[in-house]
């Protein structure tokens, strides 16, 4: 096949060897105080983020109406177009 996806392949082989660290690997943890800080900007963020979801899901809601009206439209066409299509051929076949 190609050189280079051999290539990866093997790499991808030898990381999967047991005893051989990721290169990627996080060898200690993190912690963070919550400080007042933090807390007020976490508060903020969650606050913007109902303000965002709320107007996210009014729009979704906007273009399924919207989606709705012209499926309903299209559908009362094609019932229109097959009653007319019936009485032409009925009349001139």
């Amino acid at each position: 096949m190609f050189p280079a996806y051999r290539e990866q392949k093997e790499d991808a082989e030898e990381a999967e060897k047991p005893g051989t660290p990721a290169q990627n690997e996080l060898t200690a943890e993190v912690e963070v105080k919550n400080c007042i800080q933090h807390k007020s900007i976490i508060k903020a963020r969650n606050e913007y983020y109902q303000i965002y979801k709320e107007r996210f899901e009014g729009s979704i809601q906007e273009v399924m109406q919207k989606y709705d009206e012209l499926r309903k439209e299209e559908e009362r066409f094609a019932e229109y177009w097959k009653q007319n299509l019936a009485e032409i051929t009925k009349k001139h076949i």
